[in-house]
């Protein structure tokens, strides 16, 4: 069974994504990582009530290459300190500890958004009837039930 994290917005509607972490079978290293992502369309100025959902897989660079992982994690401003861990840049505090799992997780993190990643698949959900209202509608792939829940459908039909 994979196992996903979530990160994002307490309510999925306003934006977020799973992710679950795949290992390569000779080291603990990263190799790849495949996530699923909530965008509200309202954020490209589309109706309130409609959802993109995409499928990523993540592009994780070789953590050895300090030179392409500094440049992933500034756009989070965060930096690496002497021992390799990721802190934060105006503060100096330590967000991830090098070789632990808040590392791989705030690499991952970086990498969303930088934008590191492939798209394999995007469909577009609505919740209830599409608003006609909006200056530029989306059309809607699936139409869920007015009072659906997201998160459950999410992860009903991607988290596998």
């Amino acid at each position: 069974m994979v196992r996903y994290k979530y990160c994002g917005d307490v309510n999925i509607e306003h934006g977020g994504y799973f992710y679950s972490i795949q290992k390569n079978a000779c080291n603990e290293e990263i190799s790849w990582v495949d996530a699923v992502r909530v965008v509200p369309c309202s954020d490209a100025g589309a109706q309130d009530n409609c959802f993109w959902i995409e499928e990523l897989t993540i592009i994780v660079h070789d953590v050895t290459d300090t030179s392409k992982i500094k440049n992933i994690i500034s756009c989070c401003g965060w930096a690496l300190d002497s021992g390799g861990n990721i802190i934060d840049e105006h503060q100096g505090t330590v967000v991830a500890q090098l070789s632990s799992r808040a590392y791989r997780s705030a690499i991952v993190e970086a990498c969303i958004g930088y934008g590191s990643y492939d798209i394999n698949s995007t469909i577009c959900v609505s919740i209830g009837k599409p608003d006609g209202d909006c200056q530029d509608p989306v059309k809607p792939d699936l139409i869920l039930r007015g009072n659906a829940s997201l998160e459950r459908y999410v992860r009903k039909n991607f988290l596998l």
